[in-house]
């Protein structure tokens, strides 16, 4: 069973808007614990870069709770390896060829 280090951000109480750790980071401390992948809240800044950045130290890279397509779509675009949603029938059919 793999296992994937759920990640999100911290809201910040003044602004009410959420700051993300260093994907970099994360991916260091997830690679030297052992552990599989990141599972991303999908507010974090991913794109085709950051993701094969995570992936080239041999980590799965998910993303939770992903119910928007449009959200979904820019995420595949990325190369993320899976993402969670409540939504799956939906998610799956946006994201066909």
């Amino acid at each position: 069973v793999k296992t994937l280090w759920i990640v999100d951000g911290k809201k910040n109480p003044v602004t009410g808007r959420k700051t993300y750790p260093d994907m970099a980071g994360l991916a260091d401390k997830a690679a030297a614990a052992g552990i599989e992948g990141l599972n991303l809240n999908h507010g974090f800044p991913m794109d085709e870069a950051s993701v094969r950045a995570i992936q080239a130290k041999g980590l799965l890279v998910a993303s939770w709770t992903v119910n928007d397509p449009a959200i979904a779509k820019r995420l595949a675009v990325a190369g993320l390896d899976a993402v969670s949603t409540d939504l799956p029938g939906k998610i799956r059919a946006e994201l066909k060829p």
